[in-house]
C-alpha cells in the first residue's frame, strides 16, 4: 500500500534557491544567461575579455546577482534582481557610486572582489549593459 503525505510544503522560495544553488555545485550546465546559480555563472564564457582583472570583476559582479536574489527583503518582494537592473537607470547625478537603491547595494554588498569607488562603477555599468542586451551582443560589442 502507498503511503500518501498529506502536508503541505512548507519550504519558502529562499530555501528553495538555496537548495537549488547548492545542487547546482554537483550538477554541471551549459552557458546560461541570465545565470540563476553559482555554476551557471562559472560556465558563461567570458575569454572575451582580454584583461583578466576587468573579467574577474564582472564575474565577481554576476555572482552578486545571485547572491542579492538570496537576499530576504528581495525575495519577500519578489524582485528578480536581472530583470530589475535591465531597467534600472541611476539617479543623475549620482551614479552607482553614490546611489541608494536597495537592491543596488545589496548587489555590492555581496560582490567578494575589492573595489575602488572607480572600479565599483566602472563594474556596475558593465553588469548594466550587460543586463540591458543580453550576454551575446554584449559579446559581440565588446570584440569590436
Amino acid at each position: 500500500m502507498r503511503r500518501i503525505n498529506n502536508h503541505r510544503n512548507t519550504t519558502t522560495p529562499q530555501h528553495r534557491q538555496r537548495i537549488l544553488l547548492s545542487m547546482s555545485n554537483i550538477i554541471p550546465t551549459e552557458e546560461k544567461y541570465p545565470p540563476r546559480t553559482k555554476v551557471e555563472v562559472d560556465n558563461i564564457n567570458l575569454s572575451f575579455i582580454k584583461d583578466t582583472w576587468g573579467a574577474e570583476m564582472l564575474r565577481d559582479a554576476m555572482n552578486a546577482v545571485v547572491l542579492a536574489q538570496l537576499d530576504t527583503e528581495i525575495s519577500k518582494d519578489e524582485i528578480d534582481v536581472w530583470a530589475y537592473l535591465s531597467t534600472y537607470e541611476p539617479p543623475a547625478g549620482e551614479g552607482f557610486m553614490f546611489c541608494r537603491d536597495k537592491i543596488i547595494n545589496c548587489i555590492q554588498t555581496n560582490m567578494q572582489v575589492g573595489h575602488s569607488g572607480s572600479s565599483m562603477a566602472y563594474t556596475m555599468r558593465h553588469l548594466e549593459l550587460l543586463t540591458k542586451i543580453g550576454l551575446s551582443k554584449y559579446r559581440e560589442g565588446y570584440a569590436k
